[in-house]
Order: structure tokens, then sequence, then C-alpha cells
């Protein structure tokens, strides 16, 4: 069979070995994702490796189902291809994963989740999938069974058939709650839908405490029934989850949303790296609109992107820094949120104050995969919101700032560019901090071609 085999780089070593069983038993893999050019060029052959596959097998762990990996992209390429996954995919569980984190497409099909050997236990299953009469374009010519059997079957189905329509049918009722997704606070009074197509199946809305439940029949359908849930709530952009009912039972009993207000969606960035540059209250005895994140975005520019953009980083790996005013934590917990929430590498707020004929800037730090825990508060004197060009920010904020955008370059499996930007961290800080150093240890491990390393280090 030809196999397209999906994992997040953390869980290399055990896809290596499943690729080499796999090999050995006569398929076909596609494995090695690292070896393939950056660009359009990149997502055309994964594109064209999913449509020639047979089978899509998804290594599913806490670092694979993170929405920012390769894997999860590689996901919704198999998605649209197979939008039934039965029969398709095969999920397996590499490493002790939240369920309510795993995908509702995955959570359609039953995981290979056995104890013992994991390698041998894929290739056994694996083994029985290219035995099956239907499964693997190279087996089903060789393993089709006569007519007979075949009349065989079309009665067992039958039987199946009518004994799914007799049987009672189940209520389903999955509840859920929504909250805001910058503070983590319920929302009251959210209209929430589940839908076939354009059908509403049921309505609620959200009570008090966030929480909503529907109910309703799904009726005689011995299949897969994909649904939608939609939740939506004015001042919030509308959101929205598929839901996959097996078996009379949805994928999961409960389903959260965190609803992102519209004032702070300009601000999000769907792709690539970014900073986001809160609201910074102003001096008491300032007047007018000072426009603080601006001023303070202006100034990072000269600290951090010059260097940053000296590297061999393609243009779409660049990262940049979004002023966004509307953005304002009301507690230190708030930081982490925000960041999560606007899919900011790093976030930064705080407030302002004279100091003689420049400023000083107080800020908070934080990120958004739980590094700088608790965000430190970093005090920036005499700097000159005035002058973007003199403005010079302490090497602490800088530090923090860079320490977040080499995880994410590194969470992303962005191998290569997480070293060229420790590369640039070494230049501004003057010497690599032990954080940035594990994260580059992990990026040069993580290579292929690890011998090989940005700006001359081996």
């Amino acid at each position: 069979m030809d196999i397209f085999l999906s994992y997040a780089g953390e869980d290399r070593t055990i896809a290596d070995a499943i690729a080499v069983g796999l090999r050995q038993e006569g398929h076909e893999v596609f494995f090695d994702r690292d070896r393939l050019e950056p660009g359009d060029g990149y997502h055309a052959a994964i594109r064209q490796a999913i449509q020639r596959a047979d089978l899509f097998v998804f290594l599913i762990s806490p670092d694979s189902v993170d929405e920012s990996t390769y894997a999860m992209t590689e996901l919704s390429l198999a998605r649209e291809r197979w939008q039934d996954p039965s029969g398709h995919i095969l999920p397996v569980i590499v490493r002790k994963t939240p369920f309510q984190q795993i995908p509702a497409y995955l959570s359609a099909v039953t995981f290979l989740d056995a104890p013992g050997n994991l390698v041998a236990n894929v290739l056994a299953r694996i083994a029985e999938i290219a035995a099956e009469p239907d499964k693997g374009r190279r087996f089903w010519g060789q393993r089709r069974k006569g007519l007979a059997f075949a009349a065989v079957g079309l009665v067992a189905a039958t039987g199946v058939a009518v004994w799914w329509f007799l049987k009672p049918q189940p209520v389903l009722s999955p509840s859920g709650s929504v909250a805001d997704a910058t503070t983590a606070a319920p929302l009251a009074g959210a209209e929430v839908s589940i839908r076939r197509g354009s059908e509403v199946l049921a309505s609620d809305r959200s009570d008090a405490d966030g929480r909503f439940r529907l109910s309703f029949d799904v009726g005689p359908r011995p299949e897969a029934l994909n649904l939608k849930l939609f939740v939506k709530h004015r001042g919030f952009e509308e959101a929205s989850k598929d839901v996959v009912v097996a078996s009379g039972k949805p994928d999961s009993s409960s389903y959260r949303f965190d609803l992102l207000p519209e004032a702070v969606s300009p601000c999000r960035r769907h792709r690539g790296h970014a900073v986001v540059v809160g609201y910074f209250r102003p001096p008491t005895s300032a007047t007018g609109d000072l426009d603080l994140s601006s001023r303070i975005r202006d100034a990072l520019n000269p600290n951090l992107l010059t260097e940053i953009q000296k590297l061999r980083l393609r243009p779409d790996a660049q990262p940049i820094v979004i002023a966004c005013g509307q953005a304002r934590p009301q507690a230190t917990s708030d930081y982490p949120t925000l960041a999560k929430a606007l899919r900011a590498d790093a976030f930064l707020s705080g407030y302002v104050s004279p100091s003689g004929s420049k400023f000083k800037v107080q800020m908070n730090v934080a990120d958004r995969f739980d590094v700088l825990v608790p965000p430190p508060q970093i005090s920036n004197p005499d700097v000159d919101l005035d002058d973007p060009q003199a403005a010079r920010l302490a090497l602490e904020a800088q530090k923090a700032i860079l320490i977040a955008l080499v995880t994410g370059y590194r969470s992303g499996e962005e191998y290569a560019e997480c070293i060229e930007v420790t590369v640039a961290a070494e230049r501004i800080l003057g010497t690599l901090p032990p954080e940035i150093d594990q994260e580059r240890q992990k990026c040069q491990k993580a290579l292929p071609n690890h011998g090989l390393l940005a700006g001359g280090q081996r």
C-alpha cells in the first residue's frame, strides 16, 4: 500500500521506526517531509502524496494536535480528500493526549492504542487493513472474492441495516461552554446551534456560567454523521466546530468555545510569527491620544527586527510586530491568555511614566507557549519614544521576546529558522541565554542534517 505517515517533530524517532518497518513489509511510505524544499513546492508535494495514498496514518501526541504544526495541515489535506475518515485514516496514540484536544475528524474512527510494542502493533494493524478487500489500490484486485461472498456480505449488511432501523434511536445531548478568549471569563447569552447542512437540529443559549446543552434525535442512521456546531455572541467573532456522530455517539460529550472579541480580531495573526504590543497606560499628566502601542512597536523594530531581517529567512517566516492598543489585560493571568487568543509568540503590555525628557516603559511580557511563567515584569528606563531609531529597550525585554520567538519557531517545526533566529539573538544580546541555547539544541537535534548549522555552528 501507499501510506502517508503524519507526525510531530517531537515524535520523529518512533515515526522513523514505523516507516522502516512498513518499508520492510513492502509498503511505500511518505515520511521524510524535512527533505522537501520550503514554499509552494513543499505544499504541492505534500498534497500530491496524500492524494495518491491508500492510507493516512496520524501519530497522536500533544504536539501533533497543536494547531500550528505541519501535522495538522496534513490532516486538513487528508480531510479534503476523504470527508469520511472511516477506512482511510488510522490514528495511533504515541503519547497520552487529552481527548478534548484531539480533532473530531480523528475521533470519528477507532484509535490504535494497544499496550506493548507500538511499532509491532502498528505493523500488525496495517497488515490487517492491507488484507481487507476494499483497502489499498494494489490489494484490491489481488484480494477480491467471488460473487458468492459478495452475496453473503449483502445479506449480512441488510440484516445489520434492518436491526439498526428497528432498535430505539438515541437522543443526543452534547454540552459545552463558551468563554471570552482574552480573559477566559464565561459568556452568557451566546447563541448555540447544531446543524446538518442548512438544517438546524437543535439550539440553545449559554447560561450565566457560559454553559449550554443541546438535545436532538439523530434518526435511523447507521453510517457516520457529520454535523457542525455554531456559536455566536454580539461583539465576538462567530465560531464553529465539527461534530461527528458514529454508532449513535458524538465524538465528544463536551465542547469548549473561546470567542475572540471583534475589537481585537484585526490583531490576530493566523500564520507566521508575531509580537503583539497591547495597551500601555499613558502618564496621568498626558493629554490627547499618545498611541503608545504604535510608538513602542516602532521602537521594537530597530531593537529586534533589523537584526532578524538580516537572516536568510523566507519572507513568510519573518516575524512582525503588531500594535494592538485594544488588547487590555486586567490581571497578570490575562497576559498569556491574550497571547494565545491572538496567536502571538509574545504579547506585551504595561504603562509609561515620565523620566526626565524621556519615558520609563514598564512592561510584562508573556508568550503563548507558557515558557515565560509568570510573565516577567521589566523596566525600560529612559526610552525615547519620539525617535524610534534612538529608542532602546532593556536587554531583559529583548531577551524575553526572543525566547518567545525562538520557542515559536521550534514549536512550529521550523527548525532551520529556529537556529537562524538564535544567531540573531546572540548578536542582539551579546551572549546566548540558557533558555535560548536549550531551544537551539532542540532544533539542531530535530534537523535531519544537523551537522550543517546556521552561523557556522556545529
